[in-house]
């Protein structure tokens, strides 16, 4: 019996959605948002879209960040955190 072994390419991942998916301009403002368990393809994405000439915005979560948050926030910082970010949060 073999094993399947599959090799990730994270630069050929971000030139496919880079050059292809989202036909990145110059001058065009990108948002990149995900976990930090897609690392590789975002540090691949940020660099090809600079050289695009488009800038890039990374927005990371940690995979346990929500619940934290939910867990350790005092209940003034719920009160005041930005309405756009918690009706992002609380939509999903």
């Amino acid at each position: 019996m073999t094993s399947a072994h599959t090799t990730y390419y994270p630069k050929q991942h971000a030139k496919l959605l880079t050059d292809y998916c989202i036909a990145a301009q110059p001058g065009e403002r990108v948002l990149v948002q995900t976990t930090t368990l897609a690392l590789p393809l975002v540090e691949a994405l940020y660099q090809l879209l600079l050289e695009r000439g488009a800038t890039p915005i990374i927005r990371l979560e940690y995979p346990t960040q929500e619940n934290d948050f939910c867990r350790f926030a005092p209940e003034h910082l719920l009160d005041t955190t930005e309405p756009l970010l918690l009706a992002e949060r609380w939509s999903r």
